[in-house]
């Protein structure tokens, strides 16, 4: 039994509903209708772009400067960076890379 958690994009959902809100006729079952289409994915997350930074590369900081990455990505967005003195995990999004 897969016990992974399955989301879905409430953005997603909330437009595929408005959509049909304007369509006077709706065939078949509305509930049927959502279940469906949860099923056939039109409402899955999209999948997040994997970090390509990896200890070594240089990045800059809009607060902290330019730094070192020092660690492999901590969690599945932040990593390790070193800043001259002070050593942060700061969130991926936030690093430019440099050369």
């Amino acid at each position: 039994m897969n016990n992974q958690v399955k989301l879905i994009d409430a953005d997603k959902l909330r437009i595929w509903l408005a959509k049909r809100m304007h369509h006077p006729r709706i065939y078949g079952d509305p509930f049927k209708c959502v279940l469906d289409a949860m099923l056939n994915g039109e409402f899955d997350p999209d999948t997040p772009p994997v970090p390509t930074i990896k200890p070594g590369d240089g990045v800059r900081h809009e607060i902290y400067g330019n730094g070192i990455v020092m660690s492999d990505v901590v969690t599945r967005t932040t990593v390790e960076v070193d800043f001259d003195l002070n050593t942060f995990t700061v969130p991926v999004g936030e690093l430019e890379e440099v050369e």
